[in-house]
């Protein structure tokens, strides 16, 4: 008999319409759950207990300090609930387009292990999720604190100290991932090296070989593993990462010549740059720099989804 497909819960019945896109969900004594979705995404705190967090890659054991992202659609539950605690920082879709990789977050390798890199690399009982000591724990549910405090008051500017909070955890969390503590083998850890080179990087040549010895990986292992990790080749990603400071060049526009831009994003022909452009987001760079004015925005904002 086919298993009946997962429940699958909507934005609308969480954040209910309101101008706030981002909610606090505590849950003190969280009991087993069934595997769901939810078209949301999802930073998971625990605060205290132990249970398992079950996912279609295997099953994860939980542990007070333990901080994990869950991107929208994905299915996943929790079983062997034991006096099993949790804070959900629950995100609406439309965060998404927070500028952090426009901020320099980007260059932090821990915020790719934790927020960007594909679940296929979080392997049963060892994935990717922070283990924050009492000290640090302590201090990421007082930001969240002040998070939620924003969203009960809604005082004028609710919505900008909301997301200022979330930056401030999302930074906080990103820096407090330390290497040295992941289980020996892991290759994640490498491939954030990588993420957060190209972050830094991303108008200098990027040859493999380079990006191999910023992971610690033979040249075929890295390639294999990004591709696992990020879900297209180094050298596609690359591009995206250059297309999208294109991108935040040409909302901002303050002018500057298409070759000026195409140059500081790491393109020494702006021929090829704009057709590269054109291929990622679906139009040229003078028709986005003209859907990004304000009175355009949305049209912009759906040629970028195209990344």
């Amino acid at each position: 008999m086919k298993a009946p497909p997962a429940k699958k819960i909507r934005s609308a019945s969480v954040f209910h319409g309101h101008d706030l896109p981002v909610a606090v969900l505590r849950m003190p004594n969280h009991g087993n759950a069934e595997p769901h979705s939810h078209d949301f995404h999802e930073l998971v705190l625990i605060t205290r207990g132990a249970g398992l967090h079950t996912t279609e890659h295997g099953d994860c054991p939980l542990k007070a300090g333990d901080a994990f992202w869950i991107n929208g659609n994905t299915r996943h539950g929790y079983a062997g609930a034991d006096r099993l605690g949790l804070v959900n920082i629950l995100f609406h879709p439309r965060l998404a387009r927070l500028p952090l990789d426009e901020l320099d977050l980007g260059a932090v390798p821990g915020y790719h292990a934790l927020f960007r890199i594909g679940p296929g690399m979080r392997q049963p009982g060892r994935g990717l999720r922070l283990g924050l000591n009492a000290a640090q724990l302590e201090q990421a549910l007082a930001i969240v604190a002040d998070l939620e405090s924003e969203i009960q008051t809604r005082r004028p500017g609710a919505c900008f100290m909301a997301c200022g909070h979330l930056i401030r955890l999302i930074g906080f969390l990103s820096r407090c991932f330390s290497a040295p503590q992941e289980p020996r083998g892991d290759p994640a850890p490498g491939i954030s090296r990588a993420l957060a080179h190209i972050a830094r990087h991303h108008a200098e040549p990027l040859a493999i070989a380079q990006l191999a010895r910023v992971a610690g990986m033979s040249e075929s292992t890295f390639m294999r593993r990004f591709r696992d990790a990020v879900g297209r080749p180094p050298s596609d990603y690359v591009i995206h990462t250059r297309i999208a400071r294109a991108c935040e060049k040409l909302r901002r526009d303050d002018g500057s010549k298409l070759a000026a831009i195409a140059d500081a994003c790491g393109f020494s022909d702006a021929n090829y740059f704009s057709r590269l452009f054109r291929r990622v987001t679906g139009c040229t760079p003078r028709a986005y720099r003209s859907l990004a004015a304000p009175q355009n925005a949305g049209a912009a904002g759906a040629a970028e989804n195209n990344f």
